[in-house]
Order: structure tokens, then C-alpha cells, then sequence
């Protein structure tokens, strides 16, 4: 013979009432199938756990020391109830590589996903981590733009532009160029990267005038709104300041190419539930 929950139930309840009609009243059974219950539980157990007569019941010592371990299972079944009938909730670690501008452009999705999540921790990496996707084991990786050939899997998870701004201060105190060929004579800030001292529009190269480098796209922006130079950077990093009037948009004929954002995995993002969780995160 298995027992079942019920077994535990009727139990419980007769340890309160101890009068067989109101157990079985109050759990909607009959006082035949009550009876047959608890003798199934003392031959289950080997043990008499009521002592009882046609006028009379109670506990016996052992049933006083099993009705604790007896309401916890009863418990535990309506937790698990509970808890099957919820939608699910991954459970888990995620490390993600980021770039830190791009970061900073969904932290409100961030923040809501977390809210919504309680059992999941995150690991941000702030930087461009592709190149180490698989030696320091990350999760996920974010990637703004073509994606070089590799051991990888990605799905595009957005798109972006660069533009080319100044602080409206700047641009009155020395003008707005009217193209790529001005910004020769303009003070330009950009990456530590640009060796050449060019940037691209349509497939084009054009001289500038770098003045200062900086390794923060952020900074790049904040060094602009604080009428340092001109920047060329990804629409998720100024755009913010362009709304706000921090910064000007200028040359715009000139950046109309698109660019797409991949999010970056070992495995296929149909494959399991931590990458299609993953993919709620950022989609």
C-alpha cells in the first residue's frame, strides 16, 4: 500500500478535532473512508497513533510525536502545488560581456527584468569580450557590429548608427561643418584606437583633426558635452544627450549606414532554457 496526501490530511485534521464526524464533515468524506484511512496509516507505520473508543479519541504518545513531521508534508505538498501552478522562474547565474555604453542605454530593461526575476544573479563584464567568449566562460556576450568569423552562435538583438555631434556651445563658438572634409579644421575627440586620424563615412575615409583619445565611449560623450570637440559615436551612447539638448547632431547625410547588435553564445539559443532566458533579458 502507498500513502497519499490524503492519508496525512485526515490525520491532521482528526489530531484537531478528534471526533471522526467532523473530520470527515469538514474534509468532505465519509466517516467510513476517514477510519479506513487512519487504520491504513497504523498498519503503514506499524504504530497506533489514536487511542480511541465510540466515545472517545486522542493521540497516543507516537501520533503527538509524528504530528509535527506530519504537517510539514502537508506543507510541502501545498508548496509544491503552489509553486507548479506559477509561471516559471529560471533560477540561475548569468555572466555577461558588455560594452559599457550600450549597458548604460538598457538599464531600465535591466532593472525590470531583476525585478521580475528575484532568483537570478548576474555577472556584468563592461567591455568588448568576444575575443573571450570561451576563456572566461561567459554566458552571453553583447557585439555592436559586423561579426568577424568564429566558433560562436548569434542572434541580432538590435541595430545602431553613429552620428557625429558637438555640444551646442561648440558649434556656435566655431560653427557647424558642413562636411566630412571640415572636420579637418575642427578639434576632434575620439577612441585611443584611431591610429590614423580618419573616420569613415560611406565607406570613405576622411582626414580629422584629433585633438584628445579616450578609451570610454562615455567619456568621449561627456568630453563633447563639455565642449571639447566633435565625436563620431554609437546612437545608443549619445543619443540620451542628443534628446536632452546636451549635444547637436551634425553631418547627418553622411551617417546614414546601419549597423547590427548580436548577442553572442557557445551554444544555440534554441538550446536550452538559460539561453532563451537570456534572450528575455535583452529582447
Amino acid at each position: 500500500m502507498k500513502l497519499k496526501v490524503l492519508h496525512y490530511k485526515i490525520f491532521d485534521k482528526l489530531a484537531q478535532t478528534l471526533n471522526f464526524r467532523k473530520t470527515a464533515k469538514e474534509l468532505n468524506l465519509s466517516i467510513s473512508i476517514v477510519s479506513k484511512k487512519i487504520n491504513e496509516l497504523e498498519s503503514y507505520y506499524n504504530t497506533k497513533l489514536f487511542h480511541r473508543n465510540t466515545r472517545f479519541v486522542c493521540l497516543t504518545e507516537m501520533g503527538i510525536n509524528i504530528l509535527p513531521r506530519i504537517k510539514e508534508l502537508i506543507q510541502i505538498e501545498e508548496q509544491i502545488k503552489f509553486d507548479l501552478n506559477q509561471p516559471y522562474q529560471f533560477v540561475g547565474n548569468f555572466k555577461i560581456g558588455i560594452p559599457f555604453s550600450f549597458f548604460e542605454s538598457i538599464l531600465t530593461k535591466v532593472n525590470l527584468y531583476v525585478e521580475q526575476h528575484p532568483n537570478v544573479s548576474i555577472d556584468w563584464k563592461v567591455g568588448n569580450y568576444l575575443n573571450r567568449l570561451y576563456e572566461e566562460n561567459f554566458d552571453v556576450v553583447v557585439f555592436c557590429g559586423p561579426l568577424p568569423d568564429g566558433d560562436f552562435y548569434s542572434t541580432k538583438i538590435g541595430q545602431w548608427q553613429k552620428r557625429v555631434c558637438a555640444s551646442p556651445h561648440f558649434l556656435a563658438q566655431h560653427g557647424v561643418p558642413k562636411s566630412p572634409e571640415e572636420l579637418a579644421y575642427y578639434s576632434c575627440i575620439d577612441h585611443s584606437e584611431n591610429f590614423k586620424s580618419t573616420w569613415n563615412f560611406n565607406h570613405q575615409e576622411y582626414a580629422i583633426n584629433l585633438k584628445q583619445k579616450c578609451s570610454s565611449s562615455r567619456l568621449l560623450s561627456s568630453m563633447a558635452i563639455n565642449s571639447l570637440g566633435v565625436v563620431y559615436l554609437p546612437s545608443f551612447t549619445v543619443d540620451k544627450d542628443i534628446k536632452n539638448g546636451l549635444l547637436n547632431e551634425i553631418l547627418t547625410p553622411f551617417t546614414t549606414k546601419i549597423y547590427d547588435i548580436f548577442l553572442v553564445a557557445k551554444t544555440p539559443f534554441f538550446k536550452g532554457r538559460k539561453n532563451s532566458e537570456l534572450l528575455k533579458l535583452f529582447i
